[in-house]
């Protein structure tokens, strides 16, 4: 029920969202002198620690968007917030980091079970995309053929997927500056709370993109304008590849505000799931503090009257 009530809720705080977009741009864009000079200096140190600082800053400057987003359900859900924008910044290369090493530790996991079920085959050709041209890998692989590096991938994905569900309760509660239980917040408060139906949320979120491109593929095949959108397509990669701005349209222009929408509402599905779970954690608490403490059982009573014998000799 609370992912159904999570893909509604997305709809109503993406127009929200949108409005913040421009102030959004300009706020990355200082983000991103700042982040840049910091890479700079790390890298007069060493590159391998630019790159690695580089990549947690920009996983960081990620989460910004997506504890933005939360306060817009948080005030739509009329739930009190605590911290300001700017306390935002913190709690978001804190869960920045987190997300990261997470995905690292995965990403290294994933390479050595590769390496594990097709040690003929090099790591660099497989990330190139090489190897799906070598006639042997693809039996190689597991010894399934094309369906092990499927369910490989498969079972990838949804484990990314689940880290970031793991992280959006956290993330709800570092957005309204308190956890469920109304103390001020802990980092890593809620931690996988909800894991199964939010994994299952974010990866619908995920996959929901490419679906409803497959179906703006579809109604142009049946409108008869499929030819005209695979121009348009072209045109847009050129723009963008080849900086021909020159061949760049309208319909460029609306194909790529279209695909920025479906990717802003991407993350406002993640934002409404995670709020409306640390909510439920809230009403859970409150539910329990209210609850009447239940009365006390005969063997307490005899003690508390031998005490009381005992204390008056």
């Amino acid at each position: 029920m609370l992912i159904l009530r999570s893909i509604l809720l997305s709809f109503v705080i993406l127009i929200p969202r949108l409005l913040l977009v421009p102030f959004l741009i300009v706020a990355l864009m200082l983000a991103s002198v700042a982040m840049g000079l910091v890479v700079f200096v790390f890298a007069l140190i060493s590159p391998i620690i630019a790159m690695i600082v580089g990549s947690f800053l920009g996983m960081a400057m990620m989460m910004i968007p997506m504890m933005i987003g939360m306060r817009l359900v948080f005030t739509n859900r009329r739930h009190d917030i605590d911290h300001s924008y700017k306390q935002l910044v913190l709690p978001a290369a804190i869960y920045g980091f987190i997300e990261t090493f997470l995905l690292g530790i995965l990403s290294v996991g994933g390479a050595a079970l590769v390496k594990f079920a097709a040690p003929e085959v090099p790591l660099v050709e497989l990330w190139n995309g090489q190897a799906a041209a070598n006639d042997t890998a693809p039996e190689t692989l597991g010894g399934l053929g094309d369906a092990s590096v499927i369910l490989f991938a498969l079972a990838f994905f949804i484990a990314m997927s689940a880290i970031r569900a793991a992280l959006l309760v956290p993330l709800a509660g570092a957005a309204a500056g308190r956890d469920g239980n109304g103390q001020p917040h802990t980092p890593l408060a809620g931690f996988g709370v909800g894991l199964i139906p939010l994994t299952f949320l974010v990866f619908l979120s995920y996959a929901a993109a490419p679906l409803m491109g497959f179906a703006v593929v579809l109604v142009t095949m049946l409108l008869g304008q499929y030819d005209a959108l695979v121009v348009a397509f072209q045109n847009l990669g050129q723009a963008l590849l080849i900086n021909q701005w020159k061949s760049f349209s309208w319909t460029d222009l609306l194909i790529l505000g279209c695909g920025w929408v479906l990717w802003t509402w991407v993350f406002c599905v993640q934002c409404a799931g995670g709020v409306l779970y640390y909510l439920r954690g809230c009403e859970n608490f409150q539910v329990q503090k209210a609850s009447p403490m239940p009365p006390p059982t005969p063997e307490l009573d005899v003690r508390a009257l031998r005490k009381s014998r005992t204390s008056t000799v």
